[in-house]
């Protein structure tokens, strides 16, 4: 027999092992280079990671001094290095600039031009991560007013009247009276020896002279319309500055203006200006019946002060806390705000974060409540009310965009926690009596994505309260708060 085909076979796998080598040499090098390039890429995506934290934190730590670019830029570079990242050091450049949309927003831009690589260097050069963020801040609610007062102006009255006066009770006094914050005493009693009211704060409300706008170097002046406590006939009565007792002393008052800073957030590290106006009795306490010739029925120069910084001038209005006094007074006292310059734009005046008020004009009232920007589509507008449309009649209080219609809304009574719905907002708060003494409701209306309006206009962006007191007489002592539910200091898509 022959022997050649099994010599041949041996022949062929001899060569066929010889090629499974060379093929599995060939295949070598592509899956080195695959599995560097996996380990370089996990690598990569970890430190993009790191670096759009970074980015995002140090966006966030420096929006809130916006519009201080210098500022803003210096927190933010610093919190940067605190998460590993220093400008011009290892190949890491941090870019923070101002957004072109809004004076309310930070960008930063962390760039890592050379990354570390593993394998990946042997077949591609240099490769660079860069990661952006951009946060954005909310500016508080204003309240109560789009214009350079607060309150009544009886001397000059404006068109459309606003109808209302900004309000603050003595500290004695019970918040059942519609005080939730300056009166100390709760429980349907006053004159209390220790606070019982768990909402009481001896820093009473703060307004926000608004002088964004002003002109630096212009005079800023700021009056105060009825001052001082001066008790009235009645609560229907002028200002209706009222002891609601006989024999009760009545509110001290402290006005005290503060100058403007780069923290618009922050009304808290504001320089008094007491002592350093021009003229006026900024930071000088007011007791009861005092100076009636002097504030009573009457504007009073509160300070009159040059312009440095364009900004929020915030004026803080309290009862108790005053230094030198010991804490006293009962009843309520009922005041106005206003601030104009000698020249150029005019400033603003409203109440931030919530207002204490009083209306005692019968009839239908309709109050400016609140401006709500447009970049609030799709969120939720939630009003909380104190104590809210007290008459000895029928009483009803409607929620109105700045179109003039009425949303629809849910409201909860924090008391009994019921929630009801409305496809109208308009809500009884009298029936000949309180409905709601001594509680707060919480209104929410849905901002649909389609909700747009024009700031710096009137209406504009404002949202009004509208009061029917058909019979009886009003004598309506609130507190007021509205925000936009939601972070105040966010990220945003990038712009």
């Amino acid at each position: 027999m022959s022997s050649h085909p099994t010599t041949t076979r041996r022949c062929r796998v001899r060569g066929e092992k010889g090629y499974a080598l060379v093929l599995a040499a060939l295949l070598l090098l592509p899956l080195l280079a695959f599995t560097g390039f996996a380990t370089d890429v996990g690598a990569w995506y970890a430190r993009a990671n790191r670096i759009q934290r970074a980015a995002d934190a140090a966006a966030l730590a420096g929006v809130v001094w916006m519009p201080d670019l210098t500022q803003a830029r210096t927190v933010a570079l610093v919190t940067a290095q605190r998460n590993g990242f220093v400008n011009g050091q290892d190949n890491i450049t941090i870019t923070v600039s101002s957004s072109p949309t809004s004076t309310r927003k930070l960008r930063v831009i962390i760039r890592d031009a050379q990354v570390d690589q593993f394998f990946s260097e042997l077949f591609i050069g240099d490769v660079a991560i860069t990661r952006a963020a951009t946060a954005e801040y909310v500016l508080p609610v204003p309240l109560g007013s789009p214009n350079n007062t607060f309150g009544n102006d009886p001397v000059t009255p404006q068109s459309p009247y606003p109808n209302l006066w900004g309000a603050i009770a003595g500290p004695m006094e019970d918040m059942n009276q519609g005080d939730a914050f300056a009166a100390r005493c709760a429980g349907g009693t006053s004159n209390c020896a220790t606070a019982t009211n768990a909402q009481y704060r001896d820093t009473g409300y703060t307004y926000a002279v608004d002088c964004s706008a002003c002109t630096p170097g212009a005079t800023l002046t700021v009056q105060v319309y009825d001052a001082g406590f001066y008790r009235r006939a009645s609560l229907s009565t002028e200002t209706g500055d009222w002891p609601y007792v006989t024999g009760a002393t009545g509110v001290r008052t402290l006005f005290e203006l503060f100058r403007s800073d780069s923290t618009p957030l922050d009304n808290s590290d504001n320089p008094s200006l007491a002592g350093q106006c021009g003229s006026g009795f900024s930071g000088t306490s007011i007791a009861p019946d005092e100076s009636t010739n002097t504030y009573k029925n009457t504007w009073r120069t509160l300070c009159t002060v040059s312009v440095g910084t364009p900004g929020v001038f915030p004026l803080h209005v309290q009862s108790s806390g005053i230094p030198g006094f010991t804490d006293a007074g009962r009843g309520t006292n009922q005041y106005s705000l206003k601030a104009t310059t000698a020249s150029g734009a005019q400033p603003r005046v409203y109440a931030l974060g919530d207002m204490s008020m009083f209306n005692n004009v019968a009839g239908t009232s309709t109050f400016y409540l609140a401006e709500v920007d447009q970049i609030h589509a799709g969120k939720t507008f939630e009003v909380s009310l104190y104590d809210p449309g007290e008459s000895s009649g029928n009483a009803w209080m409607s929620i109105v965009r700045p179109d003039g219609t009425t949303p629809a809304c849910s409201y909860r009574n924090r008391s009994t926690g019921v929630t009801t719905n409305l496809a109208s907002c308009r809500i009884q708060t009298s029936n000949g009596s309180p409905l709601f003494n001594g509680v707060w409701i919480d209104v929410d209306v849905a901002l649909p994505s389609t909700y747009s309006c024009t700031l710096g206009t009137i209406p504009g962006c404002w949202w009004r309260v509208t009061y029917e007191f058909p019979t009886g007489t009003p004598t309506d002592r609130t507190v007021w708060s509205a925000q936009i539910i939601g972070d105040p200091v966010h990220l945003t898509r990038d712009g």
